[in-house]
């Protein structure tokens, strides 16, 4: 019996912990997306990006996809995130 109430006291930590781990993961990868998100649009604020429409576009296009990544990973954190 005793064996039972310890199985019973391990649980709630394990589904706390399958909850906790994999919202701070996608925090994590999240505070990397806008960060990257950040960077590029610095980098188009440069006028050597802005003459080069090649190279401009291709910054846009990044910027679309991380901005979906980033939206997605925020529905994995939960509601409490704020997208910039």
């Amino acid at each position: 019996e005793e064996k039972e109430t310890q199985n019973e006291e391990e649980k709630p930590a394990d589904l706390h912990l399958d909850e906790v781990v994999p919202r701070l993961v996608a925090s994590y990868k999240l505070n990397i997306v806008q960060k990257e998100l950040k960077d590029i649009i610095e980098l188009m604020k440069r006028s050597e990006v802005k003459e080069d429409k090649e190279r401009s576009h291709q910054l846009l296009e990044d910027y679309k996809n991380k901005s979906l990544l980033a939206k997605e990973l925020a529905k994995e954190c939960g509601a409490r995130v704020v997208l910039k």
